[in-house]
């Protein structure tokens, strides 16, 4: 059985004035210890508008003993974890401190943060993997790892250069915290080394 809580948001794209932009913007930035790529210019993610709506799905697994019985009982086996999705946007069209050049450094960091760098051996076994990350917008928390990663670009300038843009972002991982303890698995060791940014 699979559980979604959809959680819509105060602000939107394009009111980037008055009451809605004194509201908290959300954040998402990698979890201290985690081992990210070099060469990375920035470890935190920055959102210039709150997503629309938030979705938050956890996965609840149940068997059935016997389906040819109408008595047959329910029996819990697990579950196989959580995940969140939401939609970022960018607008360099509403001036300020958003230019192309801060847009695109955010592009850069998110998708640095989908390549794998082997974790330090004493957290998480040296396993390579990409670092895991938390997202926070008020009581909304989760912590896991990027599983998808959709980039629509809407407008460009006359040089190519990104002007609007949304992002598709999904997480799999723990919701409603953000600890990444839970996620670890110290099984296995590793050199604690670096992935260049620009492989």
């Amino acid at each position: 059985m699979m559980q979604t809580l959809t959680i819509p948001s105060y602000s939107s794209p394009g009111t980037s004035d008055g009451f809605f932009s004194s509201l908290t913007k959300g954040t998402l930035e990698v979890c201290s210890g985690e081992v990210t790529v070099s060469g990375m210019q920035s470890t935190t993610v920055n959102f210039q508008f709150n997503p629309e709506d938030i979705s938050i799905t956890r996965e609840i697994n149940w068997t059935t003993s016997d389906s040819r019985n109408a008595n047959s009982t329910q029996n819990y086996s697990g579950s196989t974890g959580d995940s969140i999705s939401f939609m970022l946007m960018y607008d360099a069209t509403e001036g300020g401190d958003w230019d192309t050049a801060a847009i695109q450094a955010e592009v850069d960091t998110l998708v640095n943060l989908t390549r794998a760098a082997a974790q330090k051996a004493d957290t998480d076994g040296g396993r390579t993997r990409p670092p895991y990350v938390k997202f926070a917008l008020n009581a909304i928390k989760f912590v896991g790892g990027i599983d998808g990663l959709t980039i629509k670009y809407l407008m460009l300038d006359a040089e190519g250069n990104p002007m609007r843009l949304t992002v598709d972002l999904s997480l799999k991982g723990i919701a409603f915290g953000d600890d990444p303890k839970p996620l670890y698995n110290a099984s296995k060791t590793a050199n604690d080394t670096t992935v260049d940014a620009s492989a």
